[in-house]
This record gives C-alpha cells, sequence and structure tokens, in this order.
C-alpha cells in the first residue's frame, strides 16, 4: 500500500509543478506582449528599449567596460545585447548569428527603435563621430527565459510553491490511500479467517465513491459469513440425522450376529458394520 500511496502523491505532485510552470509561463507572456497604455508598445518592447538605453548611456559616459556591466544586467534578464560597429562585428566580442544582420540591415533606425516585440535597434553616436548600432532582442523562447533568467528570487517562488503543494500532494494522497489500505487490511483479515472483520464507517468525509466501496466490503464480508455459517449448521444437522439411523444399525447388526451362526453371514454382517462405521 505505501507504494500506492507514493504514486498517488507523485502524480498529484507532477500535476501541480506542471500546473505551476503553466501558470507561470502563461503570466509572464501575458505581461511581456500587454500593451502600455499610451505607448503604442509592449512591456517587452518596453524593458528592450531601457536596456538600449541604458547602453547608450554606458558607451558615453564609461566606454566599453560599462558597456560590458549593462551587458550583464541584460542577461541576467533573459535578453541578448550587441553593439555593432560599422562593419557589423560586436564590440564587445560576441558572435552575431545571421539572423541579427538581416535585422540590423532591413531596419529602420529611429529613436523608438525597430518596432519589433522580440528586437529593437538604436543608433548611438558618440561626440568623435564613432556610430554604433545597439541591438536588444529575446533570442530565447518565453519558456527558457523563464527557467534561466534573474533575480534568484524567481526560482524561490518556485520552491516555495513546491514545497506547498507537495505538502498538498502529501495530504491528499494520504486522504486518498488511507481507505483503501484499512480495506485492504480487512480484505486480509477474512482471508485468514475472521469473518467478523468489517471496514467500518470512513471519517472526515470521504467521497460517494470510496463509502460505497466500503459499504460493498463490508456487505460481502457479512454475506460471506452467512453462507459460512449455514454451510456449518447443515453439516451439523446432516451429521445429527445421520447419527441415529447408523446407532439403530449398529445395534440391530449387533443381535443379527448374536443370532447367526454361520460363518458367511457373519462376515456379511462385519462388512455391513464396517460400511456403517465408515459412514
Amino acid at each position: 500500500m505505501r507504494r500506492l500511496f507514493w504514486r498517488i502523491f507523485a502524480l498529484f505532485w507532477t500535476g501541480t509543478l506542471v500546473l505551476i510552470l503553466a501558470i507561470a509561463w502563461s503570466t509572464s507572456y501575458t505581461f511581456e506582449n500587454e500593451e502600455i497604455p499610451g505607448l503604442g508598445i509592449t512591456r517587452m518592447e518596453s524593458v528592450l528599449n531601457d536596456q538600449l538605453r541604458g547602453a547608450s548611456r554606458a558607451l558615453h559616459a564609461g566606454g566599453i567596460e560599462a558597456l560590458r556591466e549593462v551587458q550583464r544586467g541584460a542577461s541576467d534578464r533573459g535578453i541578448t545585447l550587441y553593439v555593432l560597429d560599422a562593419n557589423n562585428r560586436d564590440i564587445l566580442g560576441n558572435e552575431t548569428g545571421p539572423g541579427i544582420a538581416e535585422e540590423v540591415a532591413g531596419a529602420v533606425v529611429d529613436e523608438q527603435g525597430l518596432h519589433s516585440r522580440r528586437t529593437r535597434i538604436r543608433a548611438i553616436s558618440l561626440p568623435d563621430g564613432t556610430r554604433y548600432t545597439a541591438v536588444a532582442a529575446y533570442l530565447q523562447s518565453a519558456v527558457l527565459r523563464i527557467l534561466t533568467r534573474r533575480p534568484t528570487y524567481f526560482w524561490d517562488q518556485v520552491v516555495i510553491a513546491s514545497v506547498i503543494s507537495a505538502m498538498f500532494s502529501l495530504i491528499l494522497a494520504a486522504y486518498i490511500a488511507a481507505p483503501l489500505s484499512r480495506i485492504r487490511a480487512g480484505a486480509r483479515r477474512v482471508a485468514g479467517g475472521d469473518l467478523d472483520a468489517r471496514v467500518g464507517a470512513l471519517k472526515f468525509g470521504r467521497s460517494a465513491e470510496m463509502l460505497a466501496l466500503a459499504s460493498e466490503f463490508d456487505g460481502m464480508a457479512a454475506r460471506l459469513k452467512e453462507l459460512v455459517e449455514g454451510q456449518r449448521r447443515l453439516i451439523r444437522d446432516v451429521s445429527h440425522e445421520m447419527r441415529s439411523p447408523l446407532a439403530r444399525q449398529r445395534v440391530a447388526l449387533e443381535l443379527a450376529r448374536a443370532q447367526v451362526q454361520a460363518g458367511d453371514a457373519k462376515l456379511q454382517l462385519d462388512r455391513i458394520e464396517r460400511e456403517s462405521e465408515r459412514l
């Protein structure tokens, strides 16, 4: 029964974990793609724009090292940040795929960036006349961003939700397995010869199905007891009914043996006596 308990627990816990991840993904996806009133862009695009503005400020104020800090912060949020020179090479040393080059080649770069939900592009001009193209993009799927992004409070929430769901699954598994364990114990007692074994009333408002199963088991045990007791009564009655005639037959045989002297007749009477004793 322990195996059944842990199977039920694993089933419910896995289901709740999948539900938690599905809700997290759905909430994140809906939030990211929700349009901000008055701006005409989604929250995802707004976050990308913030990263582009941060890259522009870093280049103007601190150069490459400041830009690397911005890039690390963007990576923590699941955003890939490129700053391309005139030859479309990333000045931070990252490899750019063909998709990024195509985005830049066909982009209409303006102050707001390229109007794309997953990619934003911004032109950056330094005081010395150097021009760069900053690209911020969500290259990962929404599921991977949820699984890999930081800050860590997201995973803290997932761990807390997992622990709560585990406790709930344990209680639910015990709620389902307990009456089955009682029914199994009752079946073992009946199999061992205890025909008075009963499941009895189940506690904590069990479902109608469980109550019906327990009632059917108790009814089966009661009926089995009636059948066995009826069989025993029948055997006793038959034994009683046969005992008196057999006793009278033995008396008659003794009387006949006393009166008969012939050897053959005596042998036949002895045989009748043996058969009577066998009965």
